[in-house]
C-alpha cells in the first residue's frame, strides 16, 4: 500500500499497476516527469513529489487523491483532475504556475491550500469550498483578488504577501473564522474600515 522511495538519485518509474497503492513519495528525486498509470492508480491517496526536478504531471483520472504534496519543483502547470473533490490538502509551493486549474472550484473538501512564490495572477472561484481553512497566495502576482475569496466560511488562516495589491475585496474583513491575515509587502493604501475583532496579525 506505500512505496516510498525519498532522497535518492533515481531518474525513472516504471509503468505499474499497483492496485491497493496508497501512498506514492518521491520527495527528493532526479524525476522530470512520472509514468501515466500513476495518474489512474485507483487507491492512491498521497502524492509527494517534493523538491523534484519534475517538468509536469500526467493526465488522468485521480479519483481518489486527498493529498498532492508538489512543491519547489519545475511544475509550469497542473493536470485538470488532479485537484479533485476528494483533495483535502494541496502545496504547491515554489514552482512556475501561471495559473490553478478550473477544478478548483470543485475541490469540496480541501482544508489547506499552499500556492505561494508561483506566478498566479488569477484564480478560479474559490465560493464551493466551505471547508478551506488556510490559504497561502504570498509571493505571487496579484494586483485584487477574486470576490469569492470573500465567501469561505471556514477560513483561519490567510496570506497574501509580497503581491501588488492595491486593494483589497469587500466583505474580506467579515470573514466569519479568519485570525490571521498577512498583508506585508503590496500596494496597500487602506485597510477596510472593521474591528477586525478575530484577526490577530495584519500587515500594511
Amino acid at each position: 500500500e506505500t512505496l516510498e522511495c525519498r532522497e535518492c538519485p533515481l531518474r525513472t518509474l516504471p509503468e505499474g499497476h499497483w492496485p491497493l497503492l496508497r501512498l506514492l513519495d518521491l520527495r527528493a528525486t532526479e524525476l522530470q516527469s512520472l509514468p501515466s498509470s500513476v495518474s489512474r492508480l485507483p487507491a492512491l491517496r498521497q502524492l509527494k513529489v517534493d523538491d523534484t526536478p519534475l517538468r509536469s504531471l500526467p493526465e488522468g483520472s485521480y479519483s481518489c487523491l486527498e493529498e498532492l504534496w508538489a512543491s519547489r519543483t519545475s511544475l509550469l502547470s497542473l493536470p485538470l483532475a488532479i485537484i479533485g473533490p476528494e483533495l483535502r490538502i494541496c502545496q504547491l509551493e515554489r514552482n512556475g504556475l501561471k495559473e490553478i486549474p478550473d477544478s478548483l472550484s470543485s475541490a469540496v473538501r480541501l482544508r489547506d491550500l499552499n500556492a505561494s512564490e508561483n506566478k498566479l495572477s488569477d484564480l478560479p472561484d474559490l465560493s464551493g469550498l466551505s471547508e478551506l481553512r488556510t490559504l497561502s497566495l504570498r509571493g505571487n502576482n496579484f494586483t485584487e483578488l477574486p470576490n469569492s475569496i470573500t465567501r469561505l466560511p471556514s477560513l483561519t488562516r490567510l496570506d497574501l504577501s509580497a503581491n501588488r495589491l492595491e486593494r483589497l475585496p469587500q466583505g474580506i474583513e467579515s470573514l466569519p473564522k479568519l485570525e490571521y491575515l498577512e498583508l506585508s509587502n503590496n500596494l496597500l493604501a487602506a485597510l477596510p474600515k472593521h474591528p477586525w475583532a478575530n484577526v490577530r496579525g495584519e500587515g500594511n
